[in-house]
């Protein structure tokens, strides 16, 4: 026994997560190798998950700004053609009450 030194001795127990027989390694292997089946699964599933949201938000969006875009052409098109109505009206007008026809160009 070593002389005493006022300090206690403490016993170490060291603890092995892998087995030392053959059957335990071998299990042991094959719990690993599940583990990483399953994480590559997972993480396959997950990555269909996102991609599937990103589709269908792209979606959206693009159908979003098609309808903004028919919306406003076919606003466009309303306020040309009451434009070109408030012009043949008000030229019909010029023409009865003067006379004389105006013709493109002459910068009215």
């Amino acid at each position: 026994m070593p002389p005493d030194t006022g300090q206690q001795l403490t016993r170490l127990i060291h603890v092995s997560a892998e087995s030392k027989t053959r059957l335990g390694k071998l299990l042991f292997a094959i719990f690993g190798v599940s583990l990483v089946v399953v994480a590559l699964f997972v993480s396959i599933l997950v990555f269909v998950l996102v991609a599937t949201i990103a589709l269908v938000f792209a979606l959206y969006v693009m159908w979003v700004f098609n309808r903004v875009r028919r919306s406003l052409a076919e606003n466009l098109q309303a306020r040309h053609r009451e434009e070109t109505a408030r012009r043949r009206e008000a030229a019909l007008t010029d023409k009865a009450t003067t006379g004389v026809s105006v013709k493109k160009g002459d910068g009215q």
